[in-house]
């Protein structure tokens, strides 16, 4: 969740969607998860807003008030989980394969220790996600499309960037598969949600500095 306010102004991290090309490029996609409207915004449009008082290398800082808590240790964790958006929690990289990229470039992401690889569209939308052992897609044509060799499937479990943590908590926990991936609205991956990271959330909020 952002930083405790001083003076009014939280603290909001700057995160990026990093989505390879079957030539090996990548198109990255720099977003701020705003917790008055509840969804990730371009940091272009973050820029232009009316309370954005200044960016930093690696953040935004905004003048938002909300009814919420002020982010200390004391407040109760399963009520700060509550009041605190997915989107809020989310890693500052998410790592992509466009759909139509090889498989190479997807196994290749398995073994370097990705726990899942989002399959993306061009306007990155979720089409599917490979994990190590299996890979699932929403048709068969876009199994094809990046010769997975294996069959199709649906995608599994998503997550609303806008849903309360505690919520997410409880899908965590039923759910076999992690991470899940974390979508905006408009269905566009924006991060990946797993048991490690609502962990640390939970350090966080005990007050410890697990970076």
């Amino acid at each position: 969740m952002p930083k405790p306010p001083e003076n009014g102004v939280v603290r909001l991290p700057v995160r990026t969607r990093r989505a390879l090309t079957p030539d090996g490029s990548a198109e990255r996609e720099a977003i701020v998860f705003c917790p008055l409207l509840a969804r990730s915004m371009p940091i272009d449009l973050c820029a232009h807003c009316t309370r954005a008082e200044a960016m930093t290398e690696d953040a935004f800082l905004c003048r938002i008030l909300l009814p919420r808590d002020d982010g200390r240790p004391r407040v109760d964790v399963s009520e700060a989980a509550a009041r605190t958006y997915v989107g809020e929690v989310l890693a500052r990289e998410t790592v992509c394969v466009r759909e139509d990229a090889s498989m190479e470039v997807v196994m290749g992401l398995l073994a370097d220790g990705a726990a899942c690889v989002p399959v993306v569209s061009e306007s990155g939308r979720l089409m599917g996600v490979a994990r190590r052992g299996a890979t699932s897609y929403r048709s068969p044509e876009e199994a094809r499309a990046i010769r997975a060799g294996v069959g199709a499937g649906p995608v599994g479990v998503t997550l609303p960037e806008s849903l309360p943590l505690s919520m997410a908590i409880a899908v965590i926990a039923r759910t076999e598969e992690q991470p899940l991936p974390v979508l905006s609205e408009a269905g566009a991956v924006v991060g990946a949600l797993s048991a490690v990271d609502i962990v640390r959330w939970v350090a966080r909020r005990m007050g410890y500095d697990v970076g």
